[in-house]
């Protein structure tokens, strides 16, 4: 036997049947890959699209959020809403004292109502830029009330806190015992 192949008629049709059979398997091959590739860019731009979406609501509600807390560091507050005050000395800030006053404001409450209440009452005091001598207050405030979930706690400045209103001023006593 020879190692020669020889090309007869037999084996060119073998080789061009097998020819065009591959390139119709690399052709379908080829196109289930382009598929799947198209199907998976699709799905990641989808997938893009949706966190997108949720980065959207996120920067949305943190903006909400933001300002709620700005705009209650920023109102006015009767003086039955003041739960502590804080004096402000050298090196000192406002948050330490401020957790130490809501924890004894809530006492045995303060584990369930940790998660509700530390994030507002950190940042307003954050927001605060307190000098030695001066005097803050933490105030319970119901910052959010659509969401039904009770008072929070903020720090603001004592000039955003009102003396108690006097609803009748008192009557004048005369000399002999009546009153006017």
């Amino acid at each position: 036997m020879s190692n020669f192949i020889t090309n007869t008629p037999e084996n060119d049709n073998f080789i061009k049947k097998a020819a065009l059979r591959t390139g119709i398997g690399a052709g379908v091959l080829l196109a289930g890959v382009g598929g799947i590739a198209m199907a998976q860019n699709a799905q990641r731009e989808q997938s893009n699209e949706i966190a997108q979406e949720s980065a959207n609501v996120e920067q949305a509600s943190l903006e909400t959020y933001n300002n709620s807390i700005e705009a209650a560091i920023n109102a006015t507050y009767d003086s039955n809403q003041v739960v502590g005050e804080i004096e402000v000395t050298q090196g000192s800030n406002l948050i330490d004292p401020a957790l130490s006053i809501v924890e004894t404001e809530l006492n045995n409450d303060y584990e369930a109502a940790a998660a509700r209440t530390y994030e507002p009452l950190v940042d307003s005091a954050k927001a605060q830029n307190p000098q030695p001598g001066e005097t803050y207050s933490v105030v319970s405030v119901d910052i959010n009330p659509e969401k039904a979930d009770g008072n929070e706690f903020i720090v603001v400045d004592q000039a955003n806190i009102q003396a108690e209103q006097v609803i009748a001023l008192p009557s004048p006593i005369i000399e002999d015992g009546s009153s006017n």
